[in-house]
């Protein structure tokens, strides 16, 4: 999904259902962890053009519109409150 506040014409977000998926998935694209994006109950990482085509090809799952993308990221700070021994429901983003 793009991202109005990434100066490239295509980009997106990769998040993820854990910190540790999200970290693995970025290490696989050769990003480091200090290139994470901390946000409020989920952090991601902003990727490219060419970064989200290689995260498709390794299995990411493509959210094609902004209702999907929220909603998904929703279910994720669930399952990250969950992992962080935080009150809250697991949702699967895979």
């Amino acid at each position: 999904m793009p991202n109005r506040l990434w100066p490239w014409a295509e980009r997106c977000r990769l998040f993820a259902d854990t910190v540790n998926e999200l970290h693995t998935a970025a290490q696989l694209l050769g990003m480091k962890p200090e290139w994470v994006r901390k946000g409020v109950g989920l952090d991601w990482y902003d990727l490219t053009r060419l970064k989200r085509l290689q995260a498709i090809e390794q299995g990411a799952v493509e959210l094609k519109s902004f209702a999907e993308s929220a909603a998904q990221m929703e279910q994720c700070r669930e399952a990250w409150k969950t992992e962080r021994g935080m009150v809250g429901k697991t949702g699967k983003l895979f």
